[in-house]
Parts: structure tokens; sequence; C-alpha cells
């Protein structure tokens, strides 16, 4: 752009091109204010024909300090090849300078500015024609804060298209995604310029009108008149193509160069130097075509002479360099000297050194100035990084006396683009593990967990004293947006400093092709029937079924691009279907594949939701277990990049491996360690000894073995858990024949016992070295669904004949890790109350799974009473199982394992607590212990601490003996012991093992719970709060992704994360002070407001009411009294409670005291919750259930059809069964249960807390006590689906009531009687059901009363309570005046589309949005009122009252089809708009209107 005065708006041509006003200076100085690399200025001659005279450097110099008084700005100067002098300047007032200049050293000037340095071009499509380029350009600049140099418009001449795209030329180096023109987000792209070519000699370094060359053909690259002739040849490649051709390698690389000049913003030949740069191979250095003879001698006799003059003129200089030598060495010495004594005076009162930040060669950046002052205690340096398509800010600071984050805060929420903020802050605070804080660390902590930043490390130490201490001093954070693919790490290694060093990878920087699956799901199941239908045998069966589903399942890889975590194929082929109809109907113009595109864009968004939708319900699945919150966060974020947490190099006796494939087979080496030696037991397997164990399998297990298996990545044979639940039920029969096979023959076939290892890094720990990975094994699918019968049978057999233990907890039903924790509370409380000691052990055994005995395994089977068919299996499924790992794409060596249990087995976990059943035989008497799967506790209380010594110590010998004698290895540097009573101790106790003294600890944890001996709660709390924070942290990254959760997802995965790490514990933290119950609904309502996009100025109380959740102290109390509940109802199968439901373990008074108020509330007692039967049942097949069966029991049909076909159905199949009906009624006044048979009826009441589905069920049980005979077979009559449902699916987790009727069936049938239970339609005039609803429908008060009432009931109605206290506290606060009634969010997603919408619907109804009243009320805006109306510029003034949105107002009144005298308050016009869904879609839609959305 030069300095002529540009052409004003409104020229001729202000259709078709567009020039600002504005002169070169007043742009250069606005693009101060831009982002920008560098500023480059061009001085050259006046003259055009001329160049400017080469003058000394020196004399340049002068006369640029004595006309630019801003010369210490200028970086570089040069002189180009055009006789042309370049100047490059950051400061934009040095370059005004320079562009002001006429005369340069008494010769006429010109000066200009190389424009691609500071600018950026991009295109918008779609504008209309007769649009003006002023009018548009004006409209861009006011609502978008951009400066517009030029704008031109590509549209052809005498063109008849209503829209053209249009290219803008703005300011500055960076520019957004979209831009807002006439309330339309519209979509840019940056401008890339097309290769051109020189139409003479078609080369691609220069233009036509500069070439000298003589015009050449571009098919055959010759010189000729006429038509070509020769074949063709590229005269730029020499390739046998044209020189126009699009596939030229040089046209590729010309279009490469200029993208690479657009994204990098300069010119063309620096681009295209760079690019030659970047790409030159070392061959193209080193190598040169081989020179002529003739030339070689001549290059020779040249060489020759000029060595000999440099040899004559050699001698008589080094007798002159070293006299000179001991000059200039004197000189040098003082001048270093003076150098570093300036260096010491600058560095003089700093407390640290410089800070350093280095980028790679083939990225660029620039620093960023901050503008703070100068502080000795902060040191902060800024660079902006653009790296490939990514731009992203690093930020290092340095503060020796703590940083202040009030004084930076303000600079590091400004950025807009991701940062990284790394360095020293020296704080200290127990969120990253310290045990003190300080002002500034709290200020810290607050700003972070308020900010849109996320901490990485806040585990391992970086600092390590000279003292021997160690502490987190240094701290990386980044943003929460790119947390997600953010690893972070601290070396072990600190290289000779006192800071180790932290390790941070971005695994976008290397961002892999996403790839999906496409599987055809009906000729993978023919063909498997096929297969399955053949004689096929064992070992064949699952390699034909493999070669099936790989035959039919291809892999598409997708274009690079961040698609969203739930694109799948249909979402991809739509796609593809649309863009190619759109570009076709654009391309012919034809109205049918128009509309083609228009099905195809319904479909794709149809997918999208669909696909959208399944995805996040799985992910809230997921997160049903709080240990896999941070897993979820990998599956949504690592689907693009499955080697985000993989390493390049391995470190192997101090070599380091490059190699994927020698890097496998180390890790299987590693893996399959086979130190240990096998010993064979001589094993009697004891045949048939145990029919319930070793009966033939049924199809109904493998049914539920089926259901229960998770679809999740499959072994090496690639058959996933789909298939399996895809089958047909021929297929069925075919699988559960081939399972009976494998059970009668016990030959496992070998893809069995095949294991796929996929190392993953431990958290926090060095990636480099092999003992820093954790083995996840993928096993099959087919021995995981066999494994599932097995264990179904054996964990039934050790519940029922009470094999296991009251104290080995986990993997068993009805006992869950909540028990084990609570026994060692109850202990504890006891021993203080008693005042007594009370010492605990916490042991930890090494490799725990992998060091299993195996033989002795089978053996404790054994014992244990697993005998017969089962164990053979179990010990043929353990014995010669293989591994091979894959890493890094590679697949290692097969390797051997003849140790441990599998990992990945679903059978293992059970296993191991069969191995652990015996560990009580090690414990003296008085000690008592609790073991969940490997954490073991040990612990004694006594008035005596010499007796708890001696005691422990000689627990520990025999602990010792049983470990070496079943081959298992405990750690004792890994164990750890405390005092947790409340005595003083007088002398610490030795208590060793094996020799080794175990290690006092001030707090033991057990299951995630630190014990101590004193402030227990406090401890329990810290822990919990800093595991709910880091959570809060990590969920900043999802919260707001444009592909995220919606609003109840992201609440469910608070309560499912978050939230629950309180109701982990509840049976503990429901002894919490009120103090500490207030530090935890702090921790609910800021994972809330993260999850509702609202304020932390919102209301707490107008929070809790919109997510519609209970407070987290009532939901603690309302688990805790579940927790006990339960146990009441598993009755004498509770380790808790014994057969007379006393308690076993002593309850805390507390406790008692809640459940006496509990039940008193109830009006009722412990002795009337119904319990489990003295035995469980574990099949489904006791009795005869019909559901389907028979023709009657169709809805569809009429009642009098219903009534005829029922009739005939109990004459041809129940003609002498004793027919009893049964129904129950529930209505405000009473709940009731009746039956009626031939001889007699009874009708009771029953506990109203009771549901419909618990009557059902109780009316059928006391129909068995009351109206049975003995002389015939029973047919049960009832319209209650759901039971009859229940009891054919009869589990351990159904409900008390189902088992207590199972258990009463399987009484009758003592008495050999056939009992029949028969489901008929309710109101379909069937005379016994309508006899049985008459008479539960007329019970009265004088009636008798039935006081039995299940668990599950007590529960439901008092989460209902607990969900009605949140509404009552709204309801009689301050804010239900001004507010009005606010429905919760979950009523209105189903009318949003986006979490965007999500969000600012919960602004609204909570007043919370954004406006200037609301800022100044926080002292965040300096002005609240309305500049036009001079009245509260509030959410109310502006939809209501403000005149500038009156026209708007009007608009959206008459859509809403609302009269303003009526909602004359923003309250009545809220509880409107959000009464159905048209009305909501609507406001969405005007909140643009005014200046909301």
């Amino acid at each position: 752009m030069s300095n002529v005065k540009p052409q004003t708006l409104g020229t001729v041509m202000n259709n078709i091109y567009f020039k600002s006003r504005k002169t070169p200076n007043e742009l250069v100085l606005r693009a101060g204010q831009k982002q920008y690399n560098e500023i480059n200025v061009i001085v050259s001659n006046a003259d055009k024909n001329k160049k400017l005279p080469h003058s000394n450097p020196f004399l340049v110099q002068a006369f640029i300090k004595q006309v630019v008084n801003r010369h210490d700005n200028i970086d570089n100067m040069k002189f180009t090849r055009q006789g042309k002098i370049l100047f490059t300047t950051k400061d934009p007032l040095c370059a005004v300078q320079l562009l002001s200049l006429t005369q340069f050293m008494e010769t006429d000037i010109s000066t200009d500015v190389i424009w691609e340095n500071i600018c950026s071009r991009f295109l918008i499509f779609d504008i209309p024609v007769n649009t003006p380029l002023e009018e548009l350009a004006k409209e861009i600049q006011e609502k978008n804060d951009m400066d517009v140099i030029e704008m031109r418009r590509f549209l052809k001449q005498n063109s008849v298209k209503d829209m053209s795209p249009v290219l803008i030329t703005v300011l500055g180096t960076t520019i957004p995604d979209e831009i807002k023109i006439w309330f339309i987000n519209q979509k840019i792209q940056h401008f890339i310029d097309r290769p051109r070519q020189c139409t003479k000699c078609y080369s691609f370094a220069h233009a036509s009108r500069i070439c000298d060359r003589t015009n050449v053909c571009f098919l055959c690259g010759e010189e000729h008149v006429g038509p070509c002739q020769g074949p063709e040849k590229c005269i730029n490649c020499k390739g046998p193509h044209n020189a126009k051709s699009t596939s030229c390698p040089a046209y590729i690389k010309e279009g490469k160069i200029l993208e690479f000049k657009c994204r990098n913003h300069i010119t063309t030949s620096e681009a295209r130097r760079v690019y030659h740069l970047q790409n030159m191979k070392y061959s193209e250095v080193v190598k040169s075509p081989p020179a002529s003879a003739e030339l070689q001698n001549t290059v020779t006799l040249k060489f020759e002479a000029l060595l000999q003059s440099v040899n004559e003129k050699f001698e008589s200089l080094i007798q002159s360099v070293n006299e000179k030598f001991e000059k200039q060495t004197a000189i040098f010495a003082e001048m270093l000297h003076k150098t570093i004594e300036s260096i010491m005076q600058n560095m003089q009162g700093r407390p640290g050194g410089g800070l350093l930040t280095a980028i790679p060669k083939n990225a660029s950046g620039r620093i960023i100035p901050t503008g703070f002052s100068h502080n000795f205690n902060q040191e902060i340096l800024a660079v902006e990084v653009h790296f490939k398509d990514f731009h992203f800010i690093i930020i290092n600071l340095y503060a020796p006396q703590g940083l202040n984050i009030e004084n930076v805060k303000y600079f590091f929420d400004s950025f807009s683009i991701p940062v990284f903020i790394f360095g020293d802050f020296n704080l200290h605070h127990p969120f990253w593990g310290s045990n003190r804080s300080s002002p500034l660390s709290n200020d810290f902590v607050e700003w972070l967990q308020n900010s849109s930043f996320i901490l990485l490390n806040s585990s391992n130490p970086t600092y390590a004293a000279y003292t021997g201490s160690a502490s987190l001093l240094d701290l990386s954070i980044c943003s929460a947006s790119i947390s997600h693919a953010v690893d972070c790490y601290v070396s072990e290694s600190n290289f000779e400093s006192d800071h180790y060093p932290v390790i941070i990878t971005w695994s976008i920087l290397d961002h892999t092709p996403k790839k999906i699956k496409s599987i055809d799901w009906n000729r993978i199941m023919s063909n498997s029937a096929t297969v399955l239908n053949t004689n096929t045998g064992l070992n064949a069966l699952t390699s034909k079924i493999s070669e099936v589903i790989r035959n039919n399942t291809k892999i598409i890889t997708l274009p690079a691009k961040n698609y969203p975590p739930w694109w799948n194929v249909s979402c991809h082929n739509f796609q593809k279907l649309k863009i190619f109809f759109r570009k076709r109907a654009l391309r012919l113009i034809s109205e049918s594949d128009w509309m083609k595109h228009k099905k195809y864009a319904a479909k794709l968004r149809f997918h999208i939701k669909k696909a959208s939708r399944n995805f996040w319900d799985k992910i809230c699945n997921i997160t049903k277990n709080p240990r896999m919150f941070y897993s979820m966060l990998n599956r949504i974020y690592n689907h693009t990049n499955q080697e985000i947490n993989t390493v390049n190099l391995i470190l192997h006796n101090n070599h380091y491996i490059s190699n994927p494939v020698q890097q496998s087979n180390l890790f299987a080496d590693f893996f399959s360690d086979n130190s240990m030696k096998h010993e064979p037991i001589p094993l009697d397997y004891c045949e048939d000894c145990n029919s319930n164990l070793n009966i033939p399998i049924h199809l109904q297990e493998v049914r539920q073995a089926i259901q229960k298996t998770r679809n999740s990545t499959p072994g090496a044979d690639g058959i996933t858990a789909n298939w399996f639940k895809r089958l047909s039920n021929t297929d069925f029969i075919c699988i559960t024949s081939f399972f009976q096979e494998v059970f009668t023959t016990s030959y496992i076939p070998e893809e069995w016992k095949h294991s796929i290892i996929v190392p993953i890094p431990k958290p926090n720990k060095d990636k480099t070295k092999i003992n820093s990975y954790r083995p996840i094994a993928l096993t099959s699918v087919f021995s995981k669904v066999f494994e599932r019968i097995l264990i179904q049978r054996i964990t039934h057999h050790l519940l029922t004949e009470e094999k296991i233990p009251p104290s080995v907890n986990g993997f068993l039903p009805l006992r869950d890790n909540q028990l084990a924790v609570y026994k060692i509370h109850t202990a504890i409380s006891e021993a203080h109350s008693h005042r007594k000691y009370f010492i605990g052990i916490s042991l930890d055994i090494k490799s725990a799974y992998d060091t299993v005995y195996i033989d002795g395994l089978i053996f404790k089977c054994l014992q244990l009473g697993i005998t017969g068919n089962i164990t053979k299996i179990l010990h043929n499924f353990l014995q010669n199982r293989t591994l091979q790992v894959r890493w890094r794409n590679s697949l290692s060596g097969t390797k051997p394992v003849q140790k441990g249990l599998p990992q990945g087995s679903v059978v293992s976990p059970i296993l191991f607590v069969c191995f652990l059943a015996d560990f009580s035989e090690t414990l003296d008497v008085g000690v008592e212990y609790s073991i969940f799967a490997d954490d073991i506790f040990i612990f004694c209380a006594h008035t005596s601490l010499d007796h708890i010594s001696k005691k422990l110590q000689n627990t520990m010998e025999n602990v010792y003996r049983w470990c070496n004698y079943w081959k298992l290895n405990i750690s004792p540097e890994k164990c750890s012991i405390a005092d947790l009573s409340k005595k003083k101790l007088l002398s610490i106790p030795r208590i060793t093992y094996a020799g080794f003294p175990l290690p006092w600890k001030q707090t033991i944890k057990y299951l995630g719970i630190n014990f101590s001996k004193i402030n227990q709660n406090g401890i329990i709390l810290k822990n919990i709060r800093s595991k709910a924070l880091r959570k809060i942290n990590a969920l900043k990254s999802i919260a707001y992704k444009n592909y995220g959760p919606r609003t109840k997802d992201l609440i469910n995965i608070v309560n499912n994360s978050i939230c629950s790490l309180f109701y982990y514990s509840c049976s503990i933290t429901n002894k919490f002070s009120e103090t500490q119950y207030k530090a935890c609904n702090t921790i609910q309502t800021m994972a809330l407001r993260v999850a509702l996009g609202l304020p932390k100025w919102t209301p707490n109380i107008v929070l809790m009411k919109i997510a519609g959740q209970e407070v987290l102290s009532e939901k603690i109390k309302r688990l805790a009294a579940q927790f006990f509940i339960r146990q009441l109802a598993n009755g004498v199968h509770s380790p808790i409670y014994d057969q007379n439901c006393n308690p076993s373990i002593k309850l805390i008074k507390r406790d008692e005291v809640m459940l006496a108020n509990l039940f008193t509330e109830l009006d009722t007692s412990t002795d009337h919750i119904i319990t489990f039967p003295d035995t469980l049942i574990s099949r489904s097949n006791f009795c005869e259930i019909f559901l389907s069966e028979f023709s009657f029991q169709n809805k569809a049909h009429p009642a009098f059809l219903i009534k005829d076909l029922f009739e005939e159905v109990v004459y041809k199949e129940f003609q002498d069964y004793h027919i009893i009906a049964t129904d129950a009624s529930k209505s405000h006044s009473f709940t009731s249960i009746a039956g009626i048979s031939n001889l007699q009826s009874f009708v009771y009441r029953i506990h109203p807390t009771n549901s419909i589905f618990t009557a059902e069920a109780l009316a059928i049980c006391q129909a068995l006590d009351e109206l049975s005979v003995t002389d015939k077979n029973l047919l049960l009559l009832t319209d209650s689906y759901s039971v009859l449902q229940a009891l054919k699916c009869l589990t351990i987790k159904s409900p008390k009531v189902i088992h207590r009727l199972a258990g009463k069936i399987l009484v009758r049938k003592n008495f050999h009687q056939k009992i029949s239970l028969v489901w008929t339609p309710g109101h379909s005039l069937i005379h016994w059901n309508e006899k049985a609803d008459l008479l539960a429908k007329t019970v009265t008060e004088s009636h008798p009363l039935l006081e039995w009432i299940a668990y599950e009931d007590i529960i439901s109605r008092y989460q209902t309570i607990s969900l009605q206290k949140t509404n009552l506290s709204f309801q009689h606060s301050k804010y239900q005046e001004s507010i009005g009634d606010i429905p919760a969010m979950f009523t209105l997603t189903p009318w949003l589309k986006n979490r965007r919408e999500d969000i600012i619907i919960a602004r609204l109804l909570t007043r919370m949005i954004i406006t200037p009243a609301l800022l100044h009320r926080f002292g965040l805006h300096n002005y609240p009122r309305c500049q036009i109306c001079n009245r509260d510029n509030n959410i109310e003034h502006i939809i209501l009252f403000c005149s500038k949105y009156s026209n708007h107002r009007s608009i959206l009144y008459a859509k809403l089809n609302f009269d303003p005298q009526l909602c004359s308050s923003l309250k009545a016009f809220f509880q409107n708009a959000v009464s159905d869904k048209r009305h909501l879609r609507i406001l969405l839609q005007s909140l643009k209107s005014f200046d909301i959305y």
C-alpha cells in the first residue's frame, strides 16, 4: 500500500472493490493495537527506474539516528538485491517515522510497508451482491472490532448470481473462526492464493511482465511453431504431464509455499526461502553433479596457485599476528571485566536469574509485552507461539517470595487462545499436597477455582532442599480447553539441581487421524449362524467367528479434522452424501439433487443428535464409579490420538531404546516374569461332590452372563460383546451347548488363555521407565462370558454355605467397602469410649494378583467346598497362559505366563478372595482384621499397651510364616502402623515383620479413608475436599466444549464423580460437625456452578433449586440411614447384624439414635422390615411363570375377548388347579392388599410407605399363607407384570420382597405342589381379578394392619422428603418473591438444543445474566444505569422497559401471544415464557435482538 491517498468510500467500483480511507501511517498506528510479528518498512528510490545508492552502513546509521528519534526500536536493516533498504521494527511509532521520510541522504525516496506482516486475509461467503461493500465494511468494523483495509468481491462479469464471496483484508495477524454480521455468526475461511505461472516460460518464480525468456509450449516444454506433436513433458519437474497440471510436484510445492506465506504472514520470497531450508535434504547439501575433466584440471591448477600465494602471505602475517595477540588479549580481558561488572550491577538486588523460553526452529513466536512495572519479586516472560495450525501462549514466571496473583490475574485472564503457565511459584497449599498455606497461596487457589485454568501437577514434589525435605513449588497450569490433551509428570532426575524438571506433553501437536469402524452386522450374524450350526470344534469355533468379523469390518480413516468423540460411521456417511449432493446441485442447478441434499442434511442432524446423546449417556454411566472419572476424561479426548500416553524412548540397562518392536518385547519380558518356580501339589478334584456347582449349564445362565458383559475392547480374537448380544434364540442354544462342552471336557481353548497387554502409564511417573506402567489386559469375550457363569455359581456357594469369614469383604454380594470401613470406625470408637489403646497395621502385598500360588489356590478352593469339574476347569484356565504386548502399533512376541491370576480376567477377583479366606488363622487371640481385595488391616484394642505389642508381634510372625507357605511377599517398607487411640503412648512399641520394623505413621489409610489419632473427621474432610477440587478443576475442560455434554449430563457427572466422594464413606461422614457440613456443601455448589454455567455470586438456594438437587449434607445423612437400613434388610446375611437383628458390630451411639428417630417417624419398628429369607435362592426356574405365553395376555384385544380366551385357557391348561387371585390398591388414605379363592378371601391394610409394587408382591405372599390348599396345584393370578418379571429374573440384587415371595413358593413346593403364576391384564372383565380389585378398594380403618415395610420404599420416601427440603428452603427464602418459581433444568433440557442455550436459560431464570447493573452490584462495572432510559440497566429493564428494544419487544409479545398488561414483571413474563416448548424457542430466538444471546 503506497503513500498515495486512497480512494474514498463511494467510488464507482464500490460494489466490486473497496479501500479504506485511512492513510498507511494511521493504519500502522492502529496495527499496534493488534497482534502481529513485526513491521517491515521498504525504502526505495522515488524514481522507479533507479536504485538507492549503496551507502556506507555507518553513514546510514548516523542519518537514521538524526531523523528517527525512536531508532533504538529498529531491530534490523538490510540492503535488498532490488536496490532498496528494508527496516524491521516492532514499534509502530518507529515505523510511522520511517514511513514519513521523503528524502534519504539527499535522495528522493518513497516508502511503503510490507502489509503481509501485519494483515490477514479471509473469505466470507453468501454475501448479497446488492449490498454495498461500504456498508459491509462498516458492519464488520462495528460488530467485530476489526480494521478493514480493503475488500474485493469475487463476481464474474454479467453474472446473475444473488450471492458472492468477498475477500477481506484486515489489520492484525490473528482472526477469529467466525465474525458477526447482521445478527449472523458468519464462518470465515483463510484466503490462500493459488499458484500463478508465467504465461511465457510457465515458471512459478516470476510474472510474465518481467520475463525475458522466449515462449515455450506448455505441453512439451519446447520451442516450436504450430500444434504440438511431441509427448507431454513438464518444463518445471520434467514429469510426463503438461506444465499447467495441478498434480505437478512443482505446482503442489508452490501451493504449500503460498499456504506457508498466509499462515505465517510473510512475503512470498521469504516463504519460498524458509520452505526451501526446511525441506532441504542432507543429500542435497553434500551431493553435487560431477564436473567434467577439463573443469577439474582448471580448478586444480587455480587452487594450487592460490595455495602457494596463501602460504607466502601466511609466513609474513604470522609475525604481526603474534605481536598484536598480546595487545588484543589485554583489551579483551578489560572489556570482559567491564561487561561482567555491568551485568552484576544490573542484577544487584534481584533474587533470581533471567527467564528463558525456547521454541523449535520450525515454529514462530514473539514476546508479548506484559506491561508490569519493575518488580524484584516477580519475573514474567510471555511468548506467543505459532506452530503448524496451532496458536498458543507460553508464560514463564519466577516469584522467589511467592506469587501474588492479584498483580497478574487480569493479565492471565486476558487471553482468548490456549495458555500454558510454568514457573517457580514458591507457594504452599494443601491443594497440591503441602501441610501449610499462606494468604498468597489461598488467593491463588481461589483464583484458580474461579478461572478457566487447570492445575496439572499436584502430587509429586519438584524441589528438594539440602536438608532432605521435598516440596512442590514448581507449578504447571494450562487452559481448561486443552487440559484433556495435556499430560504432565515430574522427572526423577534433577540433573544436579535442587529442582526436578516438570515434563509437559500436548498430544494435539502430534495429531493422528481419527479411525472409525464400519461393521456389517447383518452379514456377520448370518455367517456366524452358519458357523455355529456346523459341527465345529472348540479351537476352530472362535477362529472362524473372528475371521467372519474381520471380513465384514472396515476401518475408515477420516481426514485430519477435530471430530467430536461421538462421531460414528452413520454421521460420516451422511455428511459425505450431504456434501456430494450439495456440490452437485450447485454445479448442475438440479432441484432433485438439492432435495436430496436437504434430505441427507436432516438425516445427518438426526444421527448427530442420536450419537451425541448415546455417547453422553454412556459417559454418565461410566462416572457412576467415582474412580472412573479420569478414565471418562480420557475416553472423551483420546478418540483421535490413541498414543497420547506413550513415549518414544524407554530406558533399559542405562540405554535408551527407540525401536517400538524392541520396546514391546521389553514390556513382554517384564510383565511375564517367570522367576517364581511352579511347585505342583497333588490335587483330587472330587468329581460330582457338589451338584449345584457342576450341574449342566442352563440357557438362562448364558443370557444373564451376556447381559452383564460390557462392550469393552475385545481380545486378540476381535469378538466383541455386541456379537453375543445380537445372537438369535437358535444361536443362544448353540452357544450354550458349546459352553457345556467346555465345561464337560474341562478343555479351555488356547484363544481363551491368551491376553493382549496394553501398558498404561501410572500417574505422575517417569514414562521412560518400564516399571512406571501398569498392564491392562484384553482377553477373549468368549472367555469372559464363560467365567461369569462360573462366578455366579462360586459366589452363591460361598454365600449360602458361609465359607468366607465376615471380615473378608469385596467381590461378594452384601459385602461392600462401606462395611469394611465402618467396622474399623466402630472398633476405634469403642476403644475410645472404653479408654483403650488401639493399634492398627496396614499390610501391603507385593504384586498381589501376580504372585498367587496357582496350585495352592486350587487346594484352597477344594477346602472351601468348590469341588468337582468346576475346579478342574479353573485349574486348566490358570495354567499355560500366554501374552503379547501392544505398544506404539507394534505387537511383541508371544510369552508364556506361569504365575498368578490373569490380568483382565473376570474370575480373578473372586479367586483371590478364596485365596485369602484362611488369613484369619494367622491372628492371635484378641486381634481382629478386615480384608478388602488385597488391602489388609489388622488391629488390636486393649487397656495394656504391652499386651497389644505381644499380640500384634505374634500375629506378624504368623503372617510371615503364612506368606512363606503360600508364596506371597509383603513389603514391610510399604506397610504402616499407627496409634489410633485417644491415650498418649509413653513408648512406641517395636513391631517387626521378617526382622524389619514396621514404620510408624501419624495416619493410616485403608480403602481411601485416612484414620488418625486426632481430628479424624477433619482429616477425612481434607482428603475428600482435595480430591473433589481436583475433579472440579478437570470438569472445566469438558464443561465449555462445543461438542461437550449438556447441563443435565454435567449434573449427573457431578453427582456420580464429585459428590459421591462424600457418599462413599457416608456411615462416617454423617458424624461431621455443622461447620464441616458447610464445607461439604461449598464443594457441591462449586461443582454445580461449573455444571450450570452460573457465576459464583449465584445464591446457593437458587442454585440448588434450578439444579433440582438435594443439599449434600442432607443427602449424606440420608445415605447413612440407607446404609444401616440396608443391613437390617439383609438380615442374617449382613455382617453387621446377627439372626436376631442384634448388632454383631457395635453401633455408635449417634447412629443408634438416628435409626431410632427414623423408625419413630415411620411409625414402625425394625422388626417389620422385609428381610432376606434364611436361605438365598439363586435359580429362577423354581416355579412356572407365564407372562406372554397365552393369547389372552395381549392388552390390544378387547375386554370381552380377553375374558373368553382366559376361560378357555383355564379350562384347557389349569382345570385341576386351585385358583387364587390377588390385587393391591394405593390411595391417599390407605394402601391395601386383597386375595380371593373359591374357599375364602382376605383384605389387609399395609404400611402407607409401601409402593404398589411391594403391595402386589405382599398380596401374593399373603395368599400363599392364607388361601393355599395342600391337595391341589396352585394357580395364582395377578395383574402386576413387574412383580412376575422380577420373580422370573431373580438375582441377589432383586428386591427383598421378591426374595420373600420366592422363599414362600419354595415352602409350598416342599409339599410337592405345582405352582403357576399367570399375569392377567387389569380391568379386562376377568371375574377373579375384578373381585380382588373390588376387595382391595373397599378397605377401611377397621381392617387389620400388616406392618411389613420394604427397605426400598423407605429409601424412596426419604429421598423424596430430602428433595422437598430444597424446594421448601427456596419457597421460604426472599428469592421466591423476586424471582418466582424456578423449574429444574432437567425439565427444560429436552426443549433446548445445546449447552449454550442451557446456560442462557439458567442465567435468565436465576437473574444472573451479565448486565451492567449486575456487574456494578459486585464492583465490576462503573455505571449501572441505561444511557437511554436512565434506569438500572438490569435484565428486567432490558426485556420489559428499555425503549431501545421497543420494536423487538412488540414482535416478541405478538409471537408469544402475551398481553403486556399481564406480564408487567419479569417474574410473570418468564413463568409464561418457559411454560411450553414453543414459547421457550421463541424467547431464545428473540434474545439475539436484545443483545443478550
